[in-house]
């Protein structure tokens, strides 16, 4: 029960094996993670109950699981990035991204509409560019290169800043993952 609590209280996006160091501490007792999340904790169809929350279980490769929002909106979207809130802005986009079942399936049209609109809201009081780049961070590094991270991220701040989102971008990097 206290390993369960553990499991659902891993931050949003965060790869639940390295936040919980699930080898070293946990893996001699319960095993691998994806049986122990088969078999005590995921309901149906990936998803999780944590208190009041629902939680979706997105699989970044055969190692690698991340919490997401399991009921994802487009307002929710909005909300954080118009207030800045990158993590939580990347945890709407990437939950919407599953909710739908991939990027192929995804209204890219209206997220992407939905970004630009709340960058230039965002862009009235904050750096459009650094709030990019920080909520690109807080995706997934197996998920960073994606096409959705260029599709709902990128394409909208070129946009909304046509001339130096590059160097705009370049400009915010300060560690070498940034760039």
């Amino acid at each position: 029960q206290q390993t369960r609590q553990f499991l659902l209280n891993t931050p949003p996006l965060v790869d639940i094996a390295q936040w919980l160091q699930w080898g070293p501490v946990f893996s001699g007792v319960h095993g691998p993670l994806r049986e122990f999340l088969n078999r005590h904790l995921l309901l149906n169809s990936h998803e999780a109950r944590a208190g009041d929350r629902v939680l979706r279980l997105l699989e970044c490769s055969p190692t690698s699981f991340v919490w997401v929002n399991a009921q994802p909106s487009y307002k929710g979207l909005a909300a954080a990035i118009t207030q800045g809130c990158a993590w939580e802005a990347a945890t709407q986009l990437v939950s919407l991204v599953v909710q739908y079942g991939g990027l192929g399936k995804t209204p890219v049209e209206l997220l992407h509409g939905c970004t630009r609109e709340a960058l230039q809201d965002l862009k009235k009081v904050a750096s459009a560019p650094a709030f990019v780049l920080a909520t690109i961070m807080a995706v997934p590094p197996p998920l960073r290169s994606s096409q959705m991270v260029r599709q709902l991220l990128l394409l909208p701040l070129q946009q909304v800043e046509p001339k130096g989102t590059a160097t705009g971008l370049l400009r915010c990097c300060s560690t070498p993952a940034e760039f």
